[in-house]
């Protein structure tokens, strides 16, 4: 086989890879809008319970980061709802767990890899570097993961 008849095999191989990595992409997108919807709805809730005006949530609430954001809502719903702590605390360590993979999509050098975009991340603690979301769909997971706990967040606060 001489390089003339390799050539549409390259080509083949290189669309079917630049469709992956286009995937990726769009899995990366569609969670770091499904993760800010869900900052977002602990605002919201947060700020339902304190009656803090709709229009004023985001400047009051703007300092808070998300852990922050947690540690307050759960605060709240345990104070407002005492039959609720077991189900609050699973959900903020759920939150937590996603909030982790956030740092990595938000940290991370994301490069191609070799089924879909991955992220190269380095640990704080250990110091150590791995890649992430390198499995096609690990990324669309996370993003139903944002979606589950936001309807989750309304629910404990009683508008789901």
């Amino acid at each position: 086989m001489d390089r003339d008849d390799q050539i549409p095999d390259l080509k083949k191989s290189f669309v079917e890879w630049s469709e992956k990595m286009e995937s990726g992409y769009s899995e990366l997108g569609e969670f770091v809008v499904e993760f800010s919807q869900l900052e977002f709805s602990i605002r919201a809730a947060i700020g339902g319970y304190l009656n803090i005006p709709s229009d004023l949530i985001n400047i009051m609430l703007s300092e808070y980061q998300f852990l922050s954001l947690c540690r307050v809502w759960k605060l709240l719903v345990n104070k407002f709802h005492p039959d609720r702590i077991e189900r609050t605390k699973k959900t903020c360590n759920e939150l937590l767990k996603v909030n982790e993979q956030r740092v990595r999509v938000a940290h991370g050098l994301w490069t191609p890899g070799v089924e879909t975009i991955e992220a190269l991340h380095v640990s704080r603690g250990s110091g150590k570097i791995g890649a992430y979301f390198s499995e096609p769909g690990e990324l669309k997971s996370l993003t139903y993961e944002c979606q589950r706990l936001m309807q989750e967040i309304m629910g404990l606060k009683g508008v789901g």
